[in-house]
């Protein structure tokens, strides 16, 4: 077995796990405001459509007045009342996603798996010259300058 086929193979994996998660985008403050803007009007649409139909019940009872005949003033009522909030509630979100698509990236300098250079050992180095390496750069050097 090729350690060193493996090794590569390791690495591919994740350099492309780090492309991936480079390539993510940023939300900006702007989206999150137009995305919070739109789910408010959203929500005070839902709440007036539900107070003018009480309305309309109430009214219809009230006077006796039945569905048809009436259904352009009925529908009037509706558009008038909610049409614009919920026109605005759909071009906020659309205008909160434009925004969050053209949100740079979070590092502009991206990668892709091809280009990548994987570096490869030096030389042929055993554990114990690497050991031995290693404790004479950490030992501390004896600098008493007077």
């Amino acid at each position: 077995m090729d350690f060193g086929a493996v090794g590569a193979q390791v690495a591919t994996q994740k350099h492309r796990k780090k492309v991936k998660k480079m390539c993510k985008k940023r939300i900006s403050i702007l989206s999150i405001v137009l995305y919070v803007t739109a789910g408010l009007l959203a929500v005070y649409s839902i709440w007036s459509i539900m107070n003018i139909q009480e309305d309309l019940r109430n009214y219809l009872t009230q006077y006796q007045l039945k569905f048809t005949g009436n259904e352009f003033d009925i529908i009037n009522t509706y558009v008038s009342g909610v049409g614009q909030y919920v026109f605005f509630a759909i071009i906020m979100a659309v205008l909160g996603y434009i925004v969050h698509m053209h949100s740079p990236a979070i590092e502009q300098a991206v990668i892709s798996a091809d280009e990548a250079v994987y570096e490869e050992p030096a030389g042929d180095i055993s554990v114990e010259e690497s050991v031995e390496i290693f404790e004479a750069s950490a030992e501390p050097t004896d600098s008493t300058d007077n």
